[in-house]
């Protein structure tokens, strides 16, 4: 009997811990199934962006902060985190730091190498830069850093190496550049390559360019390395394209409802209040056969937990039946209508709202002679001005086109046409016999005698008329 209790006792206190285990551990298990590369559901809905690298870096906190300061989302830190170039031995203590780091950090914008294209020990062995080594050891310090910085939960996005001017340089830029890529593709990072925008139209380095805007400005300095705060702007331009199709996934995965009970609701909204239950309406008792019969509660409107703009509604409805002993029964059920997202009530807004006039346009049609029949449609250009009754009248000769679309429509079968399978043929004439030939007669053709005529004396001297005489055939 003691066993048993001891057993039960350590049942009960499995069944708390597993539950407050899974309570604990909820939310990082819906980041961790989440499909999305930013997590959805930052602590208070805030993205914290960190900074890293070397002096070159530093440029990038005033153009993310720029680019990004539409977005109460994102939190750009005013100071960035600077790492020792990863070609010395105090490479090593940066990443211990950032491992032991406890700072809510979700997004990381990594943009170093610049300063390690030289030639670094390891050990005892000197390492030349460009070496099969000297690749490898990189590497290596590359991926360690990121792994670290990976384990705390940052989306990372690691920026490609700019374009140098002198051309020996370059091609160490280049060498790093792919080292970078290839650690950013093994381990699911995002990689922004910005070396192609730095460049000409002959793919030379230029330290003039279209900036994010489009208009020319200086981008580079005249070390050839040196970016501008234009060529920093561009740089962080670049990167929040990247980063606005992630938080744009993201936003989409919080409009999804969250489904589970009330203790997990509790646990990823503690200052959201569950939505209180609207009182069941129950209908009168009548007729015992009277089963099935409903009422539904007036829907109560409730702050959804995906996203602040948006609004989910729950009913609770209430089925009258009868059981298997012939007494009502009462069941409650709760009716949720999942939250809809303000892109989707704009969208379903505007077929509420008077859409003007479709603008007019002409089909015109020609023949091209080899059983073809060209069909174009002509739209006019669009006007500021409405058009008025007698403008919409004008004709295709008196009106001026963008566009024409040329559409090939199937044609009815024409008559006598290739794609006309009626059958018999509409053109063949109908089945008739041949003619029979005469029989011959046995009797002479004789031709008529033509009547003698008094002939008048102005006629007299007129040459006969040419008139065939057939002589009898003798028997």
């Amino acid at each position: 009997m003691l066993a048993v209790s001891a057993l039960l006792a350590v049942m009960a206190l499995s069944h708390e811990s597993l539950a407050q285990g899974t309570a604990g551990t909820l939310v990082d298990n819906a980041q961790r199934q989440s499909s999305s590369y930013v997590t959805p559901f930052p602590p208070q809905d805030t993205y914290r962006l960190q900074i890293y690298g070397d002096w070159m870096s530093e440029g990038l906190i005033s153009g993310l902060t720029e680019a990004l300061q539409g977005d109460n989302r994102v939190q750009v830190i005013r100071k960035h985190r600077a790492l020792v170039a990863l070609i010395k031995p105090e490479h090593e203590d940066d990443v211990k730091v950032e491992e032991a780091s406890r700072d809510q950090l979700q997004i990381g914008v990594l943009f170093f190498g610049i300063s390690d294209r030289v030639n670094f020990r390891l050990g005892t062995q000197l390492l030349k830069l460009g070496s099969e080594p000297w690749q490898n050891e990189y590497g290596r310090r590359v991926d360690r850093l990121v792994k670290a910085l990976k384990r705390r939960g940052i989306a990372l996005y690691m920026v490609g190496q700019p374009p140098l001017r002198r051309e020996d340089a370059n091609e160490d830029a280049k060498m790093i550049n792919e080292i970078l890529r290839e650690k950013a593709f093994v381990n699911g990072v995002r990689f922004v390559e910005i070396a192609p925008e730095f460049l000409d139209e002959n793919g030379d380095f230029t330290q003039f360019g279209p900036d994010f805007k489009g208009e020319r400005q200086k981008l580079r300095e005249g070390d050839g390395i040196s970016m501008t705060w234009q060529g920093h702007r561009k740089v962080a331009a670049l990167i929040e394209r990247e980063m606005r199709r992630d938080l744009a996934i993201a936003r989409a995965e919080r409009a999804v409802p969250l489904v589970g009970g009330e203790l997990e609701q509790r646990r990823i909204n503690p200052d959201k209040p569950l939505p209180t239950a609207a009182k069941a309406i129950v209908p009168a008792k009548g007729d015992a056969r009277q089963a099935a019969t409903a009422a539904v509660a007036t829907p109560a409107p409730v702050a959804s937990a995906a996203a602040p703009d948006q609004v989910e509604e729950i009913a609770r409805v209430s089925f009258r039946s009868l059981n298997a002993q012939g007494r009502d029964e009462t069941t409650t059920l709760d009716i949720v209508r999942p939250a809809i997202s303000a892109q989707m009530l704009a969208l379903l807004a505007r077929k509420d709202v008077t859409q003007t006039a479709q603008r007019n346009f002409e089909i015109v049609g020609a023949e091209l002679g080899d059983g073809t029949t060209l069909s174009m449609i002509v739209s006019p250009l669009p006007s500021a001005q409405p058009a008025t009754a007698a403008q919409t009248a004008g004709t295709a000769q008196l009106t001026v086109y963008n566009a024409v679309w040329v559409r090939g429509d199937r044609l009815p079968p024409k008559p006598g046409r290739a794609d006309d399978f009626s059958w018999p043929p509409s053109g063949a004439l109908p089945y008739q016999a041949p003619a029979e030939a005469a029989p011959k007669s046995a009797a002479p053709i004789v031709a008529p005698q033509r009547a003698p005529q008094a002939t008048s004396p102005a006629l007299k001297n007129q040459p006969e008329p040419n008139v065939p005489r057939v002589r009898p055939q003798r028997g």
